[in-house]
């Protein structure tokens, strides 16, 4: 897998269980803090981008939120859309 390492660079970065303002929050990260960033996603197709990152904890932050800025600074940073939903793919019997 793609992985990027970044620093949070506000005082506090909620991780949100979807990549808008209005989900739950599901950790905090703080300042200086290392995040492990999986992919990035637009959050807002139709207006100005909004990215966010999907981190390794499963949950998304906004990239203003880092020093680095993930949509920009790492070539090739996968989309986030590109990978399956696990809860919506085929039953692969693991169950």
């Amino acid at each position: 897998m793609y992985l990027v390492n970044v620093t949070v660079g506000e005082e506090y970065a909620p991780c949100r269980s979807c990549a808008r303002d209005s989900c739950k929050t599901e950790k905090i990260y703080e300042f200086n803090q290392e995040v492990w960033l999986q992919c990035v996603t637009n959050a807002n197709a139709t207006g100005p981008s909004e990215w966010w990152s999907e981190t390794t904890d499963f949950c998304y932050v906004k990239n203003t939120n880092f020093w680095e800025s993930p949509e920009g600074d790492f070539y090739r940073m996968p989309s986030c859309e590109r990978f399956e939903d696990p809860s919506t793919g085929p039953d692969d019997g693991d169950e």
